[in-house]
């Protein structure tokens, strides 16, 4: 068993800090269950060492950014800065999942 790099850590971990953070805006009127379970088994998945889940991921990623700069000209200081941060993490996020260190474990998982 091949040991899981730091940054593949950070990656799984700002990936289940995501999915909690999807999962209380649903607890509090956020609808969409069925997607945050989805996400939930995707995050599962790729800590699995499943390669498609990665991609799965990373187009998640990337449609969440779309999102986030579609809202980013009607957004005021505090809103911003919650767009800020739909920008910056998953960004980070995308880093840390296609790292060479992270693509070694995923490689030594097939």
């Amino acid at each position: 068993m091949v040991k899981m790099p730091g940054v593949t850590l950070a990656a799984f971990i700002l990936g289940y800090i995501d999915v909690i953070s999807r999962f209380v805006a649903w607890a509090n009127g956020s609808g969409g269950l069925l997607i945050k379970l989805i996400f939930l088994f995707v995050v599962i998945m790729a800590n699995a060492g499943q390669k498609w889940a990665r991609i799965v991921w990373t187009v998640w990623i990337g449609v969440g950014i779309l999102v986030s700069l579609f809202f980013i000209d009607n957004a005021e200081s505090m809103i911003l800065m919650l767009v800020f941060c739909g920008l910056v993490l998953p960004i980070v996020q995308m880093i840390l999942l296609w790292h060479p260190a992270t693509t070694a474990w995923f490689e030594c998982h097939q």
